[in-house]
């Protein structure tokens, strides 16, 4: 018996968790006490995802197969696929068991937003490694191109509202400069719209400095400027982040994160 587990960090966005389970076959739902499980059938391999109910927000995804190894389950290149945003954590220790994950895994979410080519997907890596559940994308508001079409302050109220929604959602704003982004996507041969995603990265930043000079982030809504010559500063930052938003949940023990 083969088997994977991935953590789901793409919803509700193109290529995500959603846009995969429509493709493959649904057999039955099971519904416990801190998570549904809902079972699939993909070809030769079973797919069980356990969604698990509020204030945790993660999304276990566990692959089995009698004869397939699973090592093309995800492609090497995700970009043009539906398998978006799985991250494998087969051996890691706190995804063993709902036991382990309830017992690790802090009752909060971390919603990664930013303009593309910014390193969104190597931060929301770091974060699932660190037993954090992180989005990739928030499409109802940061990734929805109605933000594009309002002025500076109805922006700040959209994105004051989003990040207000939820109590344990907490939300990263990865920035880099133009030149940065635009480098970064000059090496990705499917990328035609560069200024497109550089009005994102305009509209992130005009919403936040209005929010902030206000005083209305409430420890809502970070910043990142990863352009970072190292990775370790980076990384730095990161835990510093964390281990901030442990203090300010209370509902969880601290835990500092090394």
């Amino acid at each position: 018996m083969y088997q994977k587990k991935y953590v789901a960090t793409r919803i509700g966005c193109s290529g995500g968790i959603d846009s995969y389970l429509k493709t493959i076959q649904y057999i039955k739902m099971e519904e416990y006490e801190d998570y549904n499980r809902y079972f699939f059938l993909d070809d030769d391999k079973n797919i069980m995802v356990d969604y698990y109910k509020l204030p945790h927000h993660l999304i276990l995804v566990t692959v089995t197969s009698e004869t397939n190894d699973l090592s093309t389950f995800i492609p090497k290149q995700t970009r043009n696929t539906n398998k978006k945003g799985l991250i494998e954590v087969t051996n890691h220790e706190y995804y063993q068991s709902s036991e382990s994950i309830l017992e690790n895994i802090p009752p909060f979410r971390i919603v990664v937003e930013g303009a593309k080519g910014t390193g969104k997907s190597s931060i929301v890596r770091y974060f699932t490694k660190k037993g954090v559940v992180a989005q990739d994308r928030d499409p109802d508001v940061f990734s929805n191109e109605k933000l594009l079409t309002l002025t500076k302050e109805q922006k700040a109220k959209m994105v004051y509202q989003r990040i207000h929604q939820n109590e344990d959602e907490y939300f990263l704003l990865v920035m880099r400069t133009q030149k940065h982004m635009n480098e970064a996507l000059s090496r990705r041969t499917d990328e035609t719209n560069i200024e497109s995603h550089d009005s994102y990265r305009k509209a992130y930043q005009e919403a936040y400095i209005l929010l902030n000079q206000a005083n209305l982030l409430d420890n809502k809504l970070s910043i990142l400027h990863n352009d970072f010559k190292w990775k370790k500063q980076r990384n730095q930052y990161l835990k510093r982040i964390l281990n901030h938003l442990q203090q300010h949940n209370i509902t969880q023990k601290i835990k500092t994160y090394e």
